[in-house]
């Protein structure tokens, strides 16, 4: 019978042909062939129409019935089912598939009404953030990120809110390009906040995230997930050595789980109050997502 591995074997001393072995020609002989770029880009991702919006947006409501039980209903039934539902994910996309934001638009397809592959592309779009949205966030019911980060399975520090598996949220910068230069938020080392509590009655999970300055929060201890206790007589770090939480209020919000002081910004950018200064469209003029990142979970907006 066959053995439970592999059989391995040496490789031959000599040529096996008897000719002498030739090292391989440490450089090229001749130039290598060149080839003409191509003359066009195959996936150009055109603006879309009012007409391919209302198009994609019947293609989607139809699937309603099947979008809520696969995608939008969590896996704990909560009291609140609004967190996140069809009718609100579909007034979303509205605004964002119709160019209501300068420069920027969600791609639900362009000439789908004659272009059926064009069609499948923006429908696959759709599906794929729907997906991503009930791995993050929908599936579990919850609006701020949650503390999953256990060493050794068991000690959830409470510093995670710093950045979980190593990242740090605070140092998620944006890249040194013209194009985002200035957008991220400063962290606030003063800045205080709370996640909010969940909504699917897992008592036996740690507490929420929270940020504030060492004057108050001089260290940070951690969680015993086999107590169900808060240990907070000493400091206990996280992975990326925080044990404080002074200016780390960046942790993972919504659907989509925005997180660090690159992701804040942009939303502050080209969403929040930011667009609004440099005079250019906002869909909330008054909300400063840098200053204020817990909008997101305030159930306003």
């Amino acid at each position: 019978r066959p053995t439970e591995s592999p059989t391995f074997t040496s490789p031959p001393s000599s040529s096996p042909t008897g000719f002498p072995i030739v090292a391989p020609t440490e450089t090229p002989t001749m130039d290598p062939t060149a080839t003409n770029p191509p003359t066009g880009a195959p996936n150009t991702f055109g603006w879309p129409s009012p007409q391919d919006v209302d198009l994609i947006i019947r293609d989607i409501e139809e699937q309603r019935g099947l979008i809520e039980e696969q995608l939008l209903t969590p896996r704990i039934k909560i009291d609140d089912e609004n967190l996140y539902n069809f009718d609100m994910f579909m007034s979303a996309l509205k605004v964002f598939a119709d160019r209501s934001i300068d420069g920027l638009y969600f791609y639900v397809g362009h000439g789908v009404a004659l272009n059926y592959a064009r069609r499948k592309r923006g429908l696959i779009n759709v599906a794929a953030f729907l997906a991503h949205s009930k791995t993050l966030a929908v599936h579990d019911s919850v609006c701020d990120e949650r503390n999953t980060d256990g060493l050794e399975g068991r000690y959830h520090p409470l510093s995670n809110s710093c950045g979980q598996y190593g990242k740090m949220y605070q140092n998620m910068r944006c890249t040194p390009k013209e194009l985002e230069k200035g957008m991220e938020c400063p962290p606030d080392p003063g800045m205080q906040i709370s996640a909010v509590d969940e909504l699917t009655g897992r008592e036996d999970d740690p507490p929420p995230f929270f940020c504030g300055p060492k004057t108050y929060f001089p260290f940070t201890g951690y969680y015993d997930g086999e107590t169900k206790q808060v240990m907070n007589d000493e400091p206990f770090a996280n992975r990326g050595g925080r044990m404080n939480v002074e200016a780390c209020c960046w942790w993972g919000r919504g659907a989509a789980q925005v997180k660090g002081v690159c992701m804040y910004g942009k939303l502050n950018y080209y969403l929040g109050a930011k667009a609004k200064k440099d005079g250019r469209r906002s869909l909330f003029p008054t909300v400063d997502f840098c200053k204020n990142p817990q909008a997101i979970c305030s159930g306003k907006y």
